[in-house]
């Protein structure tokens, strides 16, 4: 979907939508008797808090990266590196 990412006002509004929906969770989470892995795993890689607001969330995921962070397939909570046999073997 590269037409996506070069279209500043989509990459914007996806940004800003994916800040609050961190914002909204990370809060319920903290309420939360089971709160989800993968926000508790983004939390602890981006330093985020209960505290954080969406702009707040932007900033440090952009920080993160920005200073070479990486997010390689096994910071993905659950995700296995076997691959499915496809059956050709």
């Amino acid at each position: 979907m590269p037409e996506f990412w070069e279209d500043e006002r989509s990459v914007e509004e996806f940004t800003s939508s994916f800040g609050d929906y961190l914002e909204y969770r990370i809060q319920k989470d903290a309420n939360s008797k089971r709160p989800r892995r993968m926000i508790q795993h983004m939390c602890e890689r981006f330093g985020l808090s209960v505290d954080d607001q969406a702009a707040d969330i932007r900033k440090k995921i952009e920080s993160f990266f920005g200073v070479g962070g990486r997010w390689p397939i096994t910071d993905w909570p659950g995700v296995s590196l076997e691959l499915e046999p496809d059956g050709d073997d």
